[in-house]
């Protein structure tokens, strides 16, 4: 909660869900999975995602079901009741109940004595009405294959001419359920759960391609150049060699040369810029309007300086959408242990630009999400809108407040 709190403070607190989101839907498969209940420390990034960051979402999801001041008047229940004492989330339950005068035996059950995340769809979007009363019609489903969650999920709905969203929260308690919403005003955009207030394993298409992805990935093929100077291939086989050795028999190295064809149903790591595969990475930068030159790099309209500098980035695989590929090369033979050591600590970002033998990092992004299955414009196929303004949400304590006490 504290790092959350220090987002929300700074206006981050979106990017920071989403974020956790991402790391438990890319390093989390069944077989990792455990209750957060169970959980007694980190030891590796699947560990995190759930401890922390799962932990994170449940007290997020409990702040806005009972609102700030019952939440942190519960927390004051909780520490004045077993200061000085070995707790459990049991005691944290039976503090929130005392205070909220309400039962949570279901919600802890769900969230933290049991597994699994739900995963969202929506389908059958239609708007009918005229003249101040829109209706607009939609189905929102659980698409995981394990158990069914109780969920509120809130939804927002953009309008023609409005500047403001409008916020309505829904329950998701079947495998799938038909929602019917009035307006004075035609809806344009439709978002469910768009501020990652939900705990959920969120759609690939939801989050930028990252590095998480390809960390997270149950199997990968790391390309190497036949066609580097031996000394610098060496290295990147090395980096390869350290990443395989951590995931076991799920990663295969092979040079490019032997390499006929793109696999398409796992993660690809390209290296080096002498590649004969670089073609796949020019290719599908295309889609996130960048280009990359004998010296720098264009991302989003901005030249980066690349020459004598290492590169990183992550883009959809284009032969399959949910998996990704990376590209990786440095003209530093010196840089690469650094990179191999630092990389899985910028899981979030989609590119990164390292200077020197260290290596530095003085450039990270993520590249803009434009085809969440959890948007939908309204307007049809081939026109743009802006969606409506979210409402802020404010710190569970301002920023003076934090000091102030």
């Amino acid at each position: 909660m504290r790092q959350h709190l220090i987002k929300e403070q700074k206006g981050q607190g979106t990017e920071y869900r989403r974020t956790t989101l991402q790391n438990y839907s890319d390093y989390v498969n069944k077989h990792q999975d455990f209750p957060l209940s169970q959980f007694k420390f980190r030891h590796d990034a699947a560990s995190a995602a759930v401890g922390y960051g799962k932990a994170l979402m449940v007290f997020h999801m409990l702040r806005n079901e009972v609102g700030d001041n019952l939440f942190i008047s519960s927390w004051q229940k909780f520490f004045k009741d077993n200061k000085f004492k070995k707790a459990s989330f049991n005691d944290i339950r039976k503090a929130f109940e005392m205070v909220c005068q309400k039962d949570f035996k279901d919600f802890f059950k769900q969230w933290i004595s049991s597994t699994g995340a739900p995963e969202l769809q929506i389908t059958d979007v239609e708007i009918y009405g005229e003249k101040e009363c829109y209706k607009l019609k939609f189905r929102l489903s659980q698409t995981q294959k394990e158990r069914l969650f109780i969920l509120d999920i809130p939804v927002a709905v953009s309008m023609k001419n409005q500047k403001e969203a409008i916020i309505k929260k829904i329950t998701l308690k079947n495998r799938q359920q038909d929602y019917t919403f009035s307006f004075f005003a035609p809806p344009t955009g439709i978002q469910v759960d768009p501020q990652f207030d939900v705990f959920r394993k969120i759609h690939y298409l939801e989050v930028p391609p990252a590095l998480s992805r390809a960390f997270g990935a149950q199997e990968a093929l790391i390309i190497l150049p036949s066609q580097a100077e031996p000394t610098l291939l060496a290295g990147y086989r090395e980096l390869a060699q350290k990443w395989a050795k951590r995931r076991g028999d799920n990663i295969k190295i092979q040079l490019d040369n032997n390499v006929k064809t793109i696999p398409k149903n796992r993660t690809i790591w390209i290296m080096g810029w002498e590649n004969i595969h670089m073609q796949y990475i020019s290719e599908e930068l295309k889609n996130y309007d960048c280009n990359i030159g004998e010296k720098t790099i264009v991302i989003e309209g901005e030249k980066v300086p690349i020459f004598n500098k290492s590169l990183v980035i992550t883009l959809r695989n284009s032969i399959h959408r949910s998996q990704v590929m990376v590209f990786l090369a440095t003209e530093k033979i010196k840089a690469l242990p650094g990179l191999s050591r630092k990389l899985p600590h910028y899981g979030k970002y989609s590119y990164l630009v390292f200077d020197g033998h260290e290596p530095t990092n003085i450039k990270k992004g993520q590249w803009s999400i434009t085809e969440s299955p959890l948007i939908i414009n309204l307007r049809g196929p081939g026109t743009s809108f802006t969606h409506g303004k979210l409402p802020r949400r404010k710190p569970l304590i301002e920023r003076s407040q934090f000091f102030s006490h």
